[in-house]
């Protein structure tokens, strides 16, 4: 990993980022706008929680991840343990 990269792992909710990592964010963004890639070797896997039924976004979300490479796992709140009251955060964790 550069010194421009660094790791994020569970991110919840952008509050828990400071905003030296959102910014840091942006630019990798632009840099990926711009045609970077990841390497090959690095194989991110990424889950949308979508709460409310909503195609359009989902499906750009799709995309996205599509054409950056990444893995995708679907998350389905309706056959999810939050159902259950299992709390959001120990959900995402698992």
């Amino acid at each position: 990993m550069s010194e421009n990269q660094q790791a994020l792992n569970h991110v919840v909710s952008m509050e828990d980022l400071t905003v030296d990592q959102v910014m840091k964010l942006i630019k990798r963004g632009i840099e990926f706008k711009n045609g970077a890639q990841l390497p090959y070797e690095d194989h991110p896997i990424v889950s949308n929680l979508f709460f409310e039924d909503s195609t359009r976004t989902h499906k750009s979300f799709e995309m996205a991840e599509i054409k950056l490479g990444l893995e995708r796992l679907d998350f389905d709140v309706k056959t999810s343990s939050v159902n259950k009251g299992e709390t959001l955060y120990d959900t995402i964790l698992t």
